[in-house]
C-alpha cells in the first residue's frame, strides 16, 4: 500500500504523486531549495525521458508530471514527444504543461523563478495546461499565419 506524503506549506498541492519534471540538474536543485520538493529532472537539456522512465515513475506512484520544459520551439517538441509516450503507456500518466509563451523571456522555470520571484513560478504551475489543451495549442500556433488568423 501507498502512503500519501505529507503536504507542502509553501506548495499546498505538493506531494510526491505529483511532481514538476525540468530538463536540468541545476534548474531540479534551484526549484527543489526554493520551496518546490517534487521537481525532478529526466537527464539533461536536450534530453528525453524514455518509456521505462516515464513507467517507472508510474510505478513509484506518479500520477501526474507537469512538464516545465524550455520555452522555445525544441522545448515544446520534447513537451509533445513525452506526452505521446505516456499516453502510449498501459497506465499513462496525467501530463500537463506551462501554457505557450509562458515563460517570457526566461528560457527555464528556474530562471523566471530567479529573475521574477517564486510566486510567479508557482503561479504558472497553478495555471498549467492539461497535455491535450497544450497539443491544440501547438497545433494552432503551427498553422496560425501572423497576418491573418
Amino acid at each position: 500500500m501507498i502512503r500519501r506524503p505529507p503536504r507542502s506549506t509553501l506548495f499546498p498541492y505538493t506531494t510526491l504523486f505529483r511532481s514538476i519534471l525540468v530538463e536540468g540538474f541545476l534548474e531540479t536543485i534551484y526549484l527543489q531549495t526554493n520551496g518546490f520538493p517534487n521537481v525532478a529532472t529526466y537527464g539533461d537539456v536536450g534530453k528525453l525521458p524514455s518509456q521505462a522512465d516515464l513507467k517507472a515513475l508510474s510505478d513509484c506512484g506518479v500520477q501526474s508530471i507537469t512538464l516545465a520544459l524550455a520555452d522555445d520551439d525544441e522545448g515544446r517538441n520534447r513537451s509533445l514527444q513525452i506526452i505521446d509516450q505516456s499516453y502510449r503507456m498501459d497506465r499513462p500518466l496525467r501530463i500537463y504543461t506551462l501554457p505557450i509563451g509562458a515563460l517570457g523571456q526566461a528560457r527555464q522555470g528556474a530562471t523566471l523563478a530567479h529573475l521574477q520571484g517564486m510566486d510567479r513560478f508557482k503561479n504558472l504551475i497553478d495555471h498549467r495546461l492539461h497535455a491535450f489543451h497544450f497539443v491544440a495549442d501547438c497545433i494552432l500556433q503551427k498553422h496560425r499565419d501572423a497576418d491573418v488568423w
